[in-house]
């Protein structure tokens, strides 16, 4: 409860900062708000009061708007902690700061703890809210529709509608704007791969296909880890025995210990037990296959390490990246 106090406050705080000091923030905050709003679960449908208030409280507070019905007694606690953060945002001392966090800890006690804590999208997050959101993406013209609805409501500048569409207008042509675009469609077109693995694998014992959560300062940290051995695979799978031939086998060049072996072992007097390693030539596809398992539950680093390493060498190795691909089962 102390971690979602905390983090209210300072949210507010950085809110209001970011309203006076960098307007140029305010239509990309407005639409991360909407996006969240539309992404949250209808209150009802969370399992305790806890959770109701806390993401009634984030809905409120941003967009001036509860997702769903709430209890009387529990919309008057949200309206006045709302009314703590909007004076305390006006003048953040840390004496205040500290006097609102306890005003508003004392008020959310009375729901008991919860374990898992709301937030907003594009604010810090304390776990994985899975339970407040739903798996689905917007559309952009239910996006639109909730601006227009609360941006008269959280900007008392904007009195008209001709001042929303001009606000709207203004932020379609943003760089903010483009880039949750491509997100939206990245995002799509994800959903559109797993509905055709659902589909091929309904026959299968697999519950669910879903693509891993990406992080991508931990991938960068891995990675530059791991450089040394990934740059130490990469030249020697760049020397393969080129194998494609009828007969690889060579009368100079590297010891293939298994033909000389065979060899000595029938006193023949043949000479081609050698190899050369020349430039791979050949054209691979590969499928690197994980096994993440709740049992190697112990070794998901160097899991993870492995997988890595297989796949930077696949990435520069297989010049046609269709041909390579990385799945993970348990």
């Amino acid at each position: 409860m102390s971690t979602f106090v905390v983090s209210l406050v300072e949210d507010a705080i950085i809110k209001n900062q970011l309203e006076h000091s960098f307007n140029w923030a305010i239509p990309e905050t407005v639409y991360a708000d909407a996006v969240s709003f539309l992404r949250m679960k209808n209150v009802e449908k969370l399992p305790k009061d806890t959770s109701r208030i806390m993401v009634s409280l984030l809905t409120y507070y941003n967009l001036r708007k509860i997702k769903g019905t709430l209890e009387e007694e529990m919309f008057t606690d949200v309206q006045a902690i709302s009314s703590i953060l909007q004076k305390l945002s006006e003048s953040p001392t840390a004496e205040k700061r500290i006097e609102a966090a306890t005003k508003i800890y004392d008020a959310l006690t009375v729901y008991r703890e919860n374990f898992e804590i709301p937030s907003l999208l594009y604010t810090e997050s304390h776990g994985t809210n899975d339970l407040f959101y739903e798996p689905y993406i917007p559309k952009e013209e239910q996006i639109q529709q909730l601006i227009r609805e609360t941006l008269p409501l959280i900007n008392p500048e904007i009195k008209n509608k001709e001042q929303v569409e001009s606000f709207l207008q203004n932020y379609n042509g943003n760089e903010a704007h483009r880039a949750l675009t491509t997100w939206r469609e990245k995002e799509n077109s994800k959903l559109k791969i797993l509905k055709h693995y659902v589909e091929i694998g309904k026959d299968t014992k697999f519950e669910d296909f879903d693509f891993p959560t990406e992080d991508f300062s931990e991938f960068q940290r891995r990675r530059e880890l791991l450089s040394s051995p990934i740059r130490r695979i990469l030249n020697r799978l760049r020397l393969l025995k080129n194998v494609g031939g009828e007969d690889f086998r060579q009368e100079s060049g590297f010891v293939d210990l298994q033909e000389a072996i065979q060899v000595i072992a029938s006193k023949s007097q043949r000479t081609d037990i050698f190899v050369r390693e020349e430039l791979q030539t050949r054209e691979d596809a590969w499928s690197i296959l994980i096994d993440a398992s709740h049992s190697l539950n112990m070794f998901k680093g160097e899991v993870r390490g492995i997988a890595l390493c297989l796949a930077e060498v696949a990435k520069t190795l297989i010049l046609d990246q269709n041909s390579w691909g990385m799945y993970a089962f348990n």
